[in-house]
């Protein structure tokens, strides 16, 4: 039996044990490498009080895959801030062992694919939309033509800088995550961000003539 509200309040660092080592152990060795038993080892629990408060190992992956969304999307009484994925990548990326735990297990997740890959990019993604809808409220983004893609390109931007870490860092010389490769990159982005690539709109008003030359009659 799951635990009740009253339950979970009474006992919230037990709770936190069992979910600090299932994001421990399913970022070693993915999910399916990892039993219920190994991860109340793990937290110094037994098997059963890990059932009782979280149900069963799919939903633990799911409370899992929450919190490692909360924490990027740095959520707020439940709601995205304006920080956004991109920015919370940045600054645990700035100091990557204090982040060393969630990074490994967003990795695992997006990289072993199938649905909790899957459902994690998705939270993400959803999260980004509210993040980009509520900076274009706000004046601070200009109006987007399409939201939705804008934030799974985004989101897409901001973990491939996780994912290809070994890549870039190979192609730079030195970490990635490296204080001084931070800096150059974070510059960059901000600089591309806020001032685009292109001098004109030669090219968007090209693209949207050729896409709309393509459009059947109605």
């Amino acid at each position: 039996m799951r635990s009740t509200p009253e339950s979970t309040a009474r006992f919230p660092q037990r709770e936190d044990s069992i979910l600090a080592a299932a994001l421990e152990l399913f970022g070693q060795h993915g999910v399916d490498g990892v039993s219920v038993r190994a991860i109340a080892a793990r937290a110094g629990v037994s098997p059963g009080l890990v059932i009782h408060h979280f149900g069963s190992k799919e939903e633990l992956r799911e409370a899992c895959n929450a919190h490692v969304s909360k924490q990027l999307v740095q959520t707020k009484d439940g709601a995205p801030t304006s920080v956004g994925i991109r920015g919370t990548l940045d600054t645990w990326m700035q100091d990557p062992s204090r982040y060393d735990t969630l990074l490994n297990y967003l990795t695992r997740m997006l990289m072993d694919g199938g649905d909790p890959g899957l459902q994690l990019f998705k939270n993400l993604v959803r999260d980004t939309v509210t993040i980009v809808q509520t900076q274009m409220d706000a004046g601070v983004m200009r109006q987007l033509d399409d939201p939705e893609m804008v934030a799974i390109v985004l989101t897409s931007q901001g973990l491939a800088s996780l994912m290809l870490r070994g890549h870039v860092s190979e192609m730079l010389g030195s970490d990635s995550f490296s204080p001084a490769n931070m800096q150059r990159m974070m510059l960059t982005m901000a600089d591309i961000y806020t001032d685009g690539l292109y001098a004109n709109s030669t090219l968007l008003s090209a693209t949207r003539d050729a896409f709309a030359a393509e459009r059947p009659e109605s």
